[in-house]
């Protein structure tokens, strides 16, 4: 039989606690209110003061302040006009409770302080004397163990500071002035009479307490009663229950239930995998079918740039040509988006470098920090491996974006990329910061923007564009490489997020990029003087045509074939620095034809294969290095990105552009 209810011992200690919570609640929203009183009240106070004390200086006084105030720098403690004033001051003070006065010029400066010391000093960034420049008075109640006063120093005193403008006879402010009165008596007060709410509350509370424990008591007996007999008929039950033959004939027929229920489970589990696996042919399909066109229009863009125009027609053109991209990147945020919903994301395992990978995400928005006059930063700290395993793309996916939003909400700024190692944990666990002097993030939107279609607030979107589906995209991402991702921003005071990834130590002897050590031979050669005759493989006439342009313009002789038989008769007539090969091909695919390629003998094992390819959201750079290919390269691609990547591939670095 169970242990009779104990509902007394569990309410008395909650209302106990109830009690407490309650009155000190009540004592604290009493005391609050009189400080808030007492701090409006005071700051009228000290307006009245300013007021009393500038009509009783005399002509000479008011043009010392004047110079003071006009003075660019501060004068020194023992200037007579810092004499003059501090007599002026003590004898307007003199029965009041002022403890102390500043003044400050308009840049902020001290000029004159009843303290000597402080004169000089720099407040033009404190938020009082901004608000008092600008017209509007700021006041703040504080506690000080010392306190230097014009009576010399006071200890244990309550006083209200407040920033008040000072104007000139022609009613322009001329500068600010810092009042501190002694509210001492009145603040200790209020502490007084907090304890005495606090006590009163409590005994109040307590008396409740009281007759609700009666009352609670009474209860208890009357559930006990209703316990006991509820345990009778439940004994009773289950006897008459484990008796009958009719139990176990209703059990029987609930196993025969439960595995035809399994039996169609299973087939609902197999119909489910079998459209995720057509959902994922569907979005690779796409995924291709629309950046294939977008490759035409930001390719031909592009060409048309790079081309002789007037200033409309650049602007025009640059117009087109970012238009383009940001529907590009709504497209390709759209698609991953869906193949996290799908949980159609795994990650692929090989050695890289994480500072040749941040250097090389970095590098990659220079330019658009630059145009935004942003100053772009990174640092690697000593703690991290030179190699370790991890799949570098979803690093610097995510990298990227964090960057990307960095500059776009920066103005003027700076913008630091950092890596360091989790020294607390004992796995491999490296920690990727961006901070930025932008905008910010208001506390309460903070867990918000991570969620799918959220943003900070309703006009980012209008003001900067995006869907708000990138940080989400980063977050499971992120917990995808078992990390967890985290903001820390202030609005106006820019923002840091920080991501973690647990990688692996890489083995003794591997390169740094798995790519490089399974091509180093094809990495011998440079851009400059090797990659100049280019074998464009593409079936695309518009694909072809922009490709084309494009490395016409970085001064290579192109050659196009529109199919894997095509390219294979070109590669084995005549010699190619490098080979462009869209991977989906009428015919051979593109990675079937680089696999025959490379075992055509008059073929040098230095020409370089790079693959084109609209699946910007499938596996296709690890296919691609599987088959042989040197790089990877998303369409579409812009000029600049396409001249990084001859000039990576001709200094041996095989490193894939994720757009």
């Amino acid at each position: 039989m169970a242990q009779p209810f104990r509902l007394t011992r569990h309410f008395s200690i909650a209302s106990l606690l109830a009690i407490a919570v309650i009155a000190c609640a009540l004592a604290w929203m009493f005391g609050g209110q009189a400080e808030r009183t007492l701090l409006e009240q005071g700051e009228q106070k000290n307006a009245i003061q300013l007021r009393l004390i500038v009509n009783q200086w005399s002509v000479a006084e008011r043009k010392v302040a004047d110079r003071l105030l006009a003075s660019p720098a501060a004068p020194a403690a023992s200037a007579p006009e810092v004499a003059a004033l501090n007599a002026s001051f003590k004898r307007s003070v003199a029965g009041t409770t002022i403890a102390k006065l500043k003044l400050f010029n308009r840049g902020g400066l001290t000029v004159y302080s009843s303290e000597a010391k402080q004169i000089g000093e720099d407040k033009s960034a404190y938020v009082g004397f901004v608000r008092a420049i600008g017209g509007e008075p700021a006041s703040q109640l504080s506690h000080r163990q010392t306190f230097q006063s014009f009576d010399g120093q006071l200890r244990d005193v309550f006083v209200i500071g407040s920033y008040l403008p000072l104007t000139d006879e022609g009613g322009r402010i001329a500068g600010v002035v810092e009042i501190y009165d002694d509210v001492t008596p009145l603040a200790a007060t209020i502490a007084t009479t907090r304890l005495h709410v606090a006590f009163f509350s409590g005994a109040l509370m307590l008396a409740l307490y009281l007759a609700l424990l009666w009352i609670v008591r009474r209860a208890d007996r009357i559930l006990n009663y209703q316990q006991f007999e509820l345990e009778i008929e439940i004994i009773r039950r289950t006897r008459a229950a484990t008796e009958t033959e009719q139990a176990l004939a209703t059990l029987e027929t609930a196993q025969r239930e439960t595995q035809k229920a399994y039996d169609e489970a299973v087939d609902a589990k197999r119909e489910a995998e079998t459209a995720n696996r057509a959902k994922s042919v569907f979005l690779a399909t796409m995924s291709h079918e629309l950046r294939t066109p977008m490759n035409g229009v930001i390719g031909m863009t592009e060409v048309l740039l790079l081309g002789k125009l007037d200033d409309g027609q650049r602007q025009q053109l640059t117009i087109v040509r970012n238009a383009a991209s940001s529907l590009l990147r709504l497209l390709t945020d759209l698609l991953m988006f869906s193949r996290l919903e799908s949980e159609d994301i795994r990650l692929h395992a090989e050695v890289f470098s994480p500072a040749a990978l941040v250097d090389d995400v970095v590098a990659m928005f220079v330019p658009q920090a630059r145009d935004r006059g942003v100053t772009l930063a990174c640092s690697v700290a000593a703690s991290v491996p030179t190699r370790v395993v991890g799949d570098p793309a979803r690093l610097r996916q995510v990298l990227g974006n964090l960057i990307g939003n960095a500059i776009k909400f920066t103005r003027d700024g700076r913008v630091e990329v950092s890596v360091d190692r989790v020294a607390a944990l004992p796995d491999l666990v490296l920690r990727w910061a961006v901070r930025d002097d932008g905008i910010g993030i208001a506390a309460e939107r903070r867990q918000a923007i991570f969620a799918p279609f959220v943003q900070a607030d309703a006009s980012i979107a209008k003001r900067f564009g995006g869907t708000g589906l990138g940080l989400s995209i980063s977050k499971r991402l992120v917990e995808l490489m078992g990390g967890s991702i985290a903001v820390d921003s202030e609005p106006g005071a820019g923002s840091r997020f920080a991501f973690t990834a647990r990688l692996e130590a890489a083995p003794a002897g591997a390169d740094d990029d798995a790519a490089v050590a399974a091509m180093a031979k094809v990495m011998a050669h440079s851009f400059d003087a090797r990659l100049r005759r280019v074998l464009l493989v593409e079936d695309n006439p518009v694909n072809q045509l922009v490709a084309a342009e494009l490395m016409k313009q970085l001064g290579c002789d192109v050659v196009t074939a529109d199919s894997g038989e095509a390219a294979l008769e070109a590669a084995a007539a005549r010699h190619f620095d490098l080979v462009l090969m869209d991977l989906q091909l009428p015919g051979i695919d593109g990675l079937e034809t680089a696999r025959r390629m490379r075992q055509i003998k008059s073929m040098p094992g230095s020409t370089a294969i790079v693959a084109l390819t609209a699946d910007a959201i499938g596996d296709a750079r690890a296919r691609c290095l599987a088959a042989g290919m040197t790089d990877y390269l998303a369409k579409p691609f812009t000029f600049d990105q396409l001249r990084e990547l001859l000039a990576r591939v001709g200094r041996g670095s095989a490193l894939s552009v994720e757009r």
